[in-house]
């Protein structure tokens, strides 16, 4: 099962600010190289990979330059959401900087030995869409036989077996082939518009043209190759670094980032199915100050929205010391939960 996020470059970031941040303008993320800057995802109709200036000269945006530290993060997370509905777990991103190349993030995970667990796959994908919507992502699943073709079947919402796999990967248009362009380009002048037309080429020949990374990525693809991955497993201690877009300077406004971390944390502690008896919040301000609180619990729990009343009601007797740029969550003492 591959799960692709479609906004990660928007939703790996969080909005709040303040009221001189030109909020009621679009959002829009940029990448720059050169003399060049694109938009990488925003919050229009735009389509990705356009100039900024033609941008600008199309809609109102309020630009905010990529991330590729924050996107990092969230694919992470999500890749430890991932782990609680089977193994192993990899993930997969791009970040070469090519002049108005988009990214490209993955997470894949093997559910054939969890379906029982979950009643059956598509009640495995209910709760795993209701997980992923709760940190805050907007993710396609797609299910084959193979980890090149789930991540196609994604773009579709497509779910695969052995059966029916090939004859729809053969219909699929040859734009959709994790090739560099320049292979596309050269394909598609050749005349050839499905994957199809292009895995029955002579391999030899397709070899030599584009060497043998072109052929090995298409054998995968097909179940030709085994695809050898390194698996992600969540790490002994929950660490979290979330900046934050503007200042925010009151508890209300700090409660729907700090939400989204506790419920990250949630998903970590049931991948390794143990609950937390103490988490801390490090505050950091403007002018180079931070703050530290430090919640225990009576027993050790797993509920994010436990964590969250218990938090609010620390923040809310702790003046906060400055408007609030960056939140940090830490978690490293753990015992067997006490609540499913």
């Amino acid at each position: 099962l591959c799960l692709s996020p479609t906004r990660l470059c928007l939703e790996c970031l969080h909005a709040a600010a303040d009221s001189e941040s030109g909020g009621e303008w679009a959002l829009a993320v940029v990448q720059s190289k050169g003399a060049r800057r694109w938009i990488v995802e925003s919050d229009t109709d735009l389509a990705p990979g356009i100039d900024v200036g033609a941008a600008l000269a199309l809609k109102q945006l309020r630009l905010v330059e990529r991330d590729p530290s924050a996107e990092r993060e969230a694919l992470l997370q999500l890749a430890y959401l991932a782990y609680r509905f089977g193994q192993p777990v990899h993930l997969y991103r791009t970040d070469d900087g090519k002049s108005g190349e988009l990214p490209i993030h993955a997470v894949w995970v093997e559910v054939s030995r969890s379906l029982a667990l979950f009643d059956g796959l598509p009640r495995l994908l209910e709760k795993l869409q209701s997980a992923v919507a709760e940190v805050g992502l907007t993710v396609r699943c797609g299910v084959a036989p193979t980890l090149e073709g789930a991540h196609l079947a994604a773009r579709e919402s497509a779910v695969l077996d052995a059966k029916t796999f090939r004859p729809w990967l053969q219909q699929q248009p040859l734009a959709a082939l994790r090739l560099p362009a320049s292979v596309r380009s050269v394909l598609v002048g050749s005349g050839l518009r499905t994957i199809g037309e292009v895995i029955h080429l002579d391999v030899a020949s397709l070899a030599r043209r584009f060497g043998t990374e072109a052929t090995s990525y298409l054998k995968r693809l097909t179940g030709e190759l085994p695809d050898p991955r390194r698996s992600i497993v969540p790490p002994s201690s929950f660490h979290r670094r979330f900046e934050l877009m503007g200042r925010v300077d009151t508890v209300d406004l700090l409660l729907l980032p700090l939400r989204r971390l506790l419920v990250e944390l949630e998903h970590y502690l049931r991948a390794r199915d143990i609950g937390v008896l103490q988490f801390s919040i490090e505050l950091s301000h403007e002018g180079g100050k931070y703050s530290v609180l430090d919640v225990g619990l009576s027993a050790a729990s797993r509920d994010a929205n436990h964590f969250l009343l218990v938090a609010r009601e620390r923040l809310e007797r702790t003046p906060l010391k400055g408007p609030v740029i960056e939140i940090r969550l830490k978690a490293e003492r753990f015992d067997a939960a006490e609540v499913p």
